[in-house]
């Protein structure tokens, strides 16, 4: 599956952080960092997100959350997974933009990954998801195809047909 989480927000950057980066859940080998330090990401976004102003209590969001979850039989080796991880991160990313990408592996059924956009981008602009579902999930599928897993089901809005 891929989901975009519609938080309300009501998770601080810093509180996202802690459930992504338990370390039930994931260690330092399953966090990926793309414009920051994996290990600072919330402190790191909180920071850009001050440089240019950007009061929290304004705005709605901090960040965006999106959930990628592997197939439930599926077995990888820890190093395929954070490359599909990785490669899906950057498919997600639609300009420069910092984000964290944290990978459930430990005691779960399903391994899946988190990945926590900041809502403002190097530039200061405001995130804005530009495309419909059906365009990023094509784009992961493009990810997917690449390493024979199977594509995520994507559903054209107004029609009763599967993208491809």
């Amino acid at each position: 599956i891929l989901k975009y989480v519609d938080h309300n927000q009501r998770t601080s950057p810093v509180e996202m952080y802690s459930y992504l980066a338990n370390p039930e859940k994931t260690d330092a080998n399953g966090l990926i960092g793309y414009g920051l330090n994996p290990l600072y990401a919330a402190e790191e976004m909180l920071f850009l997100q001050h440089l240019y102003h950007f009061e929290g209590s304004c705005h709605s969001r901090l960040y965006q959350h999106v959930i990628f979850a592997f197939d439930v039989d599926l077995h990888l080796p820890f190093g395929l997974i954070w490359q599909i991880a990785y490669e899906i991160g950057l498919a997600l990313l639609t300009d420069e933009r910092q984000m964290l990408v944290a990978i459930h592996f430990k005691n779960t059924e399903k391994i899946h990954c988190h990945y926590m956009m900041n809502y403002i981008n190097m530039d200061g602009k405001l995130y804005r998801q530009n495309h419909p579902l059906h365009y990023y999930k094509n784009r992961v599928n493009a990810v997917l195809q690449k390493y024979g897993l199977k594509d995520i089901v994507c559903y054209v809005p107004y029609y009763d047909e599967i993208a491809i």
